[in-house]
């Protein structure tokens, strides 16, 4: 297999446990969302969403280094939405958020990371509906190229597949 073969197998592979953690994350939170509101819990939906929208973004911010190491595979159709995926991600703070909050316990100046330092951040890479961002991650009805997450990076994974000949 020449090297590129073996690169675009090598991006199909990632885009493909990407994906499953996007769709995982995105869609237990649902599940769990349901559970607190049965039991009434806001520290359970409070922890359930750090817990869940942290591993989308850390998912998000491994998504951004993808395009930086493998854009020379990505098909040509699916070239601009992926770099746009990457730009969002970039305007978002995703990858700050991940090396200060998610990654540390203590901040740039050696204080410990509050709970509003943390909820502020969330609320930027939320626009403040954490329902609306998961669903901009994962719309499972509407997952189609170009209009979730989800439906860029499978969309991505396939043509890879598909243009390179090679599988998972």
């Amino acid at each position: 297999m020449d090297a590129k073969k073996k690169k675009a197998q090598d991006a199909a592979s990632i885009l493909n446990h990407l994906l499953g953690d996007l769709v995982g994350a995105s869609r237990s939170y649902s599940i769990f969302e349901q559970l607190a509101d049965r039991a009434n819990a806001k520290k359970i939906r409070l922890v359930m969403r750090r817990m869940f929208v942290s591993y989308i973004i850390l998912t998000l911010a491994k998504i951004s280094e993808f395009y930086d190491k493998y854009h020379d595979v990505i098909p040509e159709e699916c070239r601009r939405p992926c770099k746009d995926l990457k730009t969002k991600i970039e305007k978002l703070g995703i990858r700050d958020f991940r090396n200060v909050f998610v990654g540390h316990i203590h901040d740039k100046s050696d204080r410990p990371i509050s709970d509003d330092q943390i909820d502020d951040h969330y609320q930027k890479i939320t626009n403040g509906d954490v329902i609306k961002f998961l669903e901009w991650i994962n719309t499972p009805d509407t997952n189609t190229f170009s209009t979730t997450v989800v439906g860029i990076v499978e969309s991505t994974r396939d043509k890879i597949l598909q243009q390179y000949g090679v599988s998972l």
